[in-house]
Parts: structure tokens; C-alpha cells; sequence
């Protein structure tokens, strides 16, 4: 977004040489080209500055600034008089003047050009006398032009300058990029100057906290509300054993699709995890309930799983079917939608592929009698 900036470097050498100071150059090349306040307007009880700078045709471009004539110490310095046009010279000191000799500045008598009226010029050189163009790397080159790229807008973020570069990650992980891209820019930056990793970078490491902790938060609370139902933790083990298999389902949905692990993909592991839990407490309930009414353990558990697995089933296809459109998807914005189908849809798969997980590991220790209340859960 650079625009094309005219900039004039005062060259203090040649301040030097005609006795000029940077500051007094400024200010004459400020009050001709953007204004100077010269004096106030009163209107009634408000006061307005009445600005004075030079006519546009003498301001509206570079060989225009250029010739802009800044008032100097010496009159002369080895080149010959400068002064501004009406001054009259004897021929005596327009020849001492060409010889290169600096004039001394005549007194308010004007004993030495007998002329009272010098007074009312003083003696100035162009600005572009006074100002050197600079080189690529900022050394002063007398051939080179006062043209110089630039910023058209200065951001800023809290009272501090900002230069947002900004790039897309495709086919790759965000965090595996932005690492990479750390490892390299890093070392080029140095102090005052920082590097701040936003955007959806920024947003996805907050994102991740927040799930990381509700996630942690969530599994605790549900191994509690498991306990308390079965009062076994063998049982409650169980239930997690049948997460674990269906998040296994959805790390290798994602692995076959090609996709990376977003906050998209912690959604659907979240909604799996869900499905996962009901699905292992209706088997544990229902073959604590025949265990308890006197059923066999291998009784049990071939009942138990025909009579769940209609439904299990049924309510896995239900999620399979309606988000496989989804998983499926390549139009736009399907980025935002399609990592949480594939988890979905392939948690669920691994559900109906697994589905004698729970009656498998139940039978390890199915023969121990069911805790009291297990018969009441079953319904």
C-alpha cells in the first residue's frame, strides 16, 4: 500500500558551508509549502490564525519546492553574489564577489556599497543547494532523486506502530506453519522492533485453552456422574474405554481425509464424546440389570447387546447420514464445517465397527455381583 513521497534530506555540510542551520531551512520550506500563521482574526469572542503560504504554482511540484529560496548567513561562498534580484552592486564588489572573496555585510550607513536601501533583501540560496538526495542504503548521492517510496497509511495499534503482514496456510496445519515461520523470522527481528502472531492463529491457541480446560472439566465431572450411578469404577472405566475407541475413529477419519485438527475437529470430538458415553452406560446398565436379577454373565451379555444394538446403531446411522453431505463438501465454506463431519462420521463408524467393545471387556469382571441399585439404573 506505498505511495511515492518527495523528500528533500538537508545535507549539513552545505548548511555548514552557507551558514544556515537545518531548522531555519525547515521552517521556510514548512511555511511556504504548508503555511505559517502570521497573525489572528477576531470574531466576536472567537480568535482564527490567518495563515500565509506561497500561491500553488510555486508550491505544486518538485522543481518548484526545489528553487524555493532559503535565507543564508554568507553572501558569498566561492560561486558568486546570491541575493535576491533589485539588490545594487558597485562594479568593484561584483568583482571582488566573482574573485570567490565573502563580502562583509555592509553597515546601516552603507559605508561600503553607499547603498542604505541594500537592506531591504536578504541574501538566500535555492533549497535544493542546501539538500543532498539520498541512496538505498541512506548515504547522500548527488545523482540520485528525492523520490522515495513510502507508507500511504501508519497503523496503529494501543499508541504503537503496526505493519500487519498477513498470508493463508493451505494444505498443512496452522500451528505446525506458524511454528516454522517463528523459527525463521524470529532472528531477524531485533529490539525496539517485536513480532505479535494474531488473527486465526491467535484465535484458534485461545480457542484451544478454553476446550482444553472445559474438556478436562467435562471428563471429570462425567467419570463423577458415572461412579455415582454405577458405583463401580471398573464400570465407569468401561464407559471411557468406549471414548477412547471412538476418538481413535475420528483421529483416523481425519488421518484418510487429509485434514489437520482444528477447533472445527475439537467440536465433533466433543459431540462424539457425547454419543460415546450414552453408548457405554446403556450397555453397562443393562447388563448390570440382568446381573443382577440372577442372568448368566454370557446370558447377559448376548441379551443385553440384541437388545441394544438396534438402537445404537440406528442412532449412529442417523449421524452418519446427515453429516456425511457435509464430510463430503468442497464448496466454499466448507472448511469451516467439514473437519467436524469427518469426526462425527467416522466416530461414529468405528461405533458400529466396535460394537462389542463394551460386552467384551465387561465379561472380564461381569462375574462379580453387580453393586446395589444396578437392577433400577437398567430401566
Amino acid at each position: 500500500m506505498g505511495q511515492t513521497n518527495l523528500e528533500f534530506p538537508i545535507d549539513r555540510r552545505k548548511c555548514a558551508e552557507w551558514a544556515v542551520s537545518a531548522a531555519d531551512i525547515q521552517a521556510v520550506v514548512g511555511a511556504a509549502v504548508g503555511g505559517k500563521a502570521a497573525t489572528q482574526i477576531q470574531e466576536g469572542e472567537k480568535a482564527f490564525d490567518l495563515t500565509v503560504r506561497w500561491p500553488p504554482h510555486l508550491r505544486s511540484d518538485e522543481t518548484a519546492i526545489r528553487s524555493i529560496p532559503v535565507p543564508v548567513g554568507n553572501v558569498v561562498a566561492g560561486g558568486g553574489p546570491f541575493v535576491s534580484p533589485g539588490t545594487a552592486f558597485g562594479s568593484a564588489a561584483v568583482a571582488t564577489a566573482v574573485a570567490g572573496t565573502t563580502v562583509p555585510l555592509p553597515s546601516p550607513a552603507g559605508s561600503l556599497f553607499n547603498a542604505p536601501y541594500l537592506w531591504t533583501t536578504t541574501p538566500t540560496r535555492p533549497l535544493e543547494a542546501l539538500v543532498t538526495p539520498l541512496d538505498a542504503q541512506g548515504r547522500p548521492d548527488p545523482g540520485g532523486s528525492f523520490l522515495r517510496p513510502g507508507a500511504s497509511t501508519i497503523y496503529r495499534e494501543q499508541g504503537q506502530r503496526l505493519i500487519a503482514i498477513k498470508f493463508e496456510v493451505r494444505g498443512r496445519d496452522l500451528a505446525g506453519t506458524v511454528s516454522e515461520a517463528r523459527a525463521a523470522v524470529e532472528p531477524m527481528v531485533a529490539p525496539p522492533y517485536r513480532t505479535e502472531w494474531s488473527g486465526e492463529f491467535k484465535q484458534m491457541q485461545e480457542a484451544e485453552k478454553r476446550v482444553a480446560r472445559m474438556f478436562g472439566v467435562s471428563m471429570v465431572l462425567i467419570a463423577l456422574l458415572l461412579y455415582l450411578a454405577f458405583r463401580s469404577w471398573l464400570d465407569a472405566a468401561v464407559v471411557f474405554a468406549n471414548v477412547l475407541a471412538m476418538g481413535v475413529g475420528g483421529v483416523w477419519a481425519l488421518k484418510i481425509a487429509g485434514l489437520n485438527f482444528n477447533i472445527s475437529a475439537a467440536v465433533g470430538f466433543i459431540s462424539v464424546l457425547g454419543v460415546a458415553v450414552l453408548n457405554g452406560l446403556l450397555f453397562v446398565s443393562a447388563f448390570n440389570g440382568m446381573r443382577a436379577r440372577g442372568v448368566e454373565l454370557r446370558e447377559a451379555l448376548v441379551a443385553g447387546t440384541r437388545q441394544l444394538v438396534r438402537p445404537v446403531v440406528m442412532t449412529a446411522l442417523a449421524a452418519i447420514l446427515g453429516l456425511l453431505p457435509a464430510a463430503f463438501s468442497t464448496k466454499m465454506g466448507s472448511e469451516s464445517q467439514k473437519p467436524l463431519a469427518v469426526v462425527v462420521v467416522g466416530g461414529m463408524l468405528f461405533t458400529i465397527c466396535a460394537l462389542v467393545l463394551v460386552p467384551v471387556l465387561y465379561s472380564f469382571y461381569g462375574d462379580r455381583t453387580p453393586p446395589e441399585g444396578a437392577e433400577d439404573l437398567s430401566h
